[in-house]
């Protein structure tokens, strides 16, 4: 459930890049949904598995 100053992330990873008609997408992929109250958004993303701290 959301509170009202909760930050909201749609983090899109795997795929890749393509030209098509002339355009750049985005295609393929996973996406993963990120909401977290500013303050606890860093520990968050860490706990998302989608940042390593060590690399």
């Amino acid at each position: 459930m959301s509170v009202d100053n909760d930050i909201s992330f749609i983090i899109v990873y795997d795929g890749k890049f393509e030209h098509m008609e002339g355009v750049l997408y985005y295609v393929g992929g996973k996406i993963h949904i990120l909401q977290a109250d500013p303050p606890a958004l860093f520990g968050g993303i860490r706990s998302a598995e989608i940042v390593n701290m060590y690399r």
